[in-house]
Parts: C-alpha cells; structure tokens; sequence
C-alpha cells in the first residue's frame, strides 16, 4: 500500500522556488532519506507531508488522505533536530502529554513501557535538562511513536550529537525501534553513512530549485549493526552517493 504519494509538487516563498515536481511515492513500511545540500528543500517538503506546509502546486496524499486528515486522526509522528520537551516535565510526563493531546490512553504501549524499551527506565522522573543529549533525543522520538502513527516524520533527528553517540544511537534506533514495526518513515540527514545505514532507499535533491535529482536503492540485511557501515556493500554505497552529491554540486 503507498503510504505517501506527492505528484507534481512544487512550492514557492514568494519568488524563490523551493521545491520543484517532486514526484515521490513511498510504501508503507519503507524507510525513505533525504539527503542534498543545504537550502534544498528537504524540511520544506517534509513539512508538506506534515500538512505544516501547503504545496504551491500539485498533489499530496498520505494513506489516500490530505495529510491534515491524517493529523487529525494523529497518524503522523514528528521528531526534530531539537527535542521539544518541556523543561518543567519529566521524561516520562513530556512523553504522556502527547497521548494528553492526542486524547488517547495508550499507543501500542504505555508511556513507561516505550521508555524502558528505550533504555531509559531509570530516568521516567528526571528532567531534560539531566539529561544527555542522547537521552534527550530518545525521549523525544519517544513522544512521536507513544500514540503508535503509521507515518514517522523525522528532520536530523541526530545531527546535533556528537559522532559517537550519533552512530550509538541510530544502532539503537534500527534495533529498537525500526526492526519489525512497520513503520513508514521519511527521514532527513546531511550524512551519507546516516542515510544508507537506515534506509530501504536514498533520495537525492538538488540544490534550489530542490527537484529529485537521483535515487539509491539499499539492499542491505537487517537488522543492521556496526559490522555494517564497514561492509564492502555499505562502503560502495557511500562511495557512489558521494560521488554523485560532489557531481551534482561542482557541474562533474
């Protein structure tokens, strides 16, 4: 089933043309990255698929619906770069305000369940600001997925992190969250190892105008882990994304 179709989208801010007949569709369960320079239009049209954003032109649909219907019916999970907690709640109450706002119990688990999938059983009761930023990011992600949408939105949701913790936690994101969910996710990163390591495919955008500029296909098992970003297979995968962005920016 296709989770999210655009057709023919463009969008324009005043006389800047951001996006350009954008032609993508995405099927449910797959994990779809957007990588491309920056001022490509890629948050842009991530919130167009949020219904944060009306396209200029063209069409969009999520499950066959406008994308403000399916927020309506909170079908659609947001994380960004920056976590948007509340200081003044704790982990495991900055996670229950979603469901407060959504008007539902539960998700497919409780609040304090996702948490402790989420390693972070012990800290239901600190604040954000005692927690790391990993941490911090974990509980974030947590209050996009606690009322169980289908569509998973995400804008750099590691890019703020240091190396380490970055690949430490996009490790835990594919084994905790991503193996076996089924979750259709639409993903934004400046980085090529981010991308193939999580991605069923690769969407580069061009610079302003953003338009599809070229698409990877990434056949690799899951779950994947850290022997995988040293495979041969991973390693000629970055090498021709690399390539085609250094094309692609510097006219060959």
């Amino acid at each position: 089933m296709t989770a999210i179709m655009l057709t023919a989208v463009h969008k324009w801010f005043g006389s800047v043309h951001a996006l350009c007949n954008i032609n993508l569709k995405v099927r449910e369960g797959e994990f779809v990255s957007l990588i491309g320079p920056s001022g490509c239009g890629k948050t842009t049209l991530l919130r167009i698929v949020a219904g944060l954003e009306k396209p200029s032109n063209g069409e969009v649909e999520t499950f066959g619906y406008p994308p403000l219907e399916l927020c309506k019916r909170h079908e659609i999970g947001v994380a960004f770069q920056k976590p948007a907690l509340l200081a003044s709640r704790t982990a495991l109450n900055n996670v229950m305000l979603t469901l407060e706002i959504t008007g539902r119990k539960n998700g497919a688990k409780s609040p304090q369940e996702i948490l402790n999938d989420f390693g972070l059983g012990e800290f239901l009761n600190s604040y954000p600001g005692q927690l790391s930023g990993g941490m911090e990011q974990r509980v974030n992600i947590a209050c996009a997925m606690i009322h169980n949408p289908k569509i998973l939105l995400m804008d750099e949701p590691f890019g703020a992190l240091d190396m380490m913790t970055r690949d430490r936690l996009s490790e835990w994101f594919e084994k905790k969250v991503l193996f076996n969910s089924n979750k259709t996710v639409l993903f934004i990163t400046h980085s090529v190892p981010e991308a193939i390591f999580h991605s069923d495919r690769v969407i580069v955008l061009s610079p302003t105008p953003g338009e599809i500029y070229m698409e990877f296909t990434i056949n690799l098992p899951r779950p994947r882990n850290r022997m995988t970003r040293v495979s041969d297979c991973f390693l000629e995968y970055e090498r021709k994304i690399r390539e085609v962005l250094y094309e692609m920016v510097n006219g060959g």
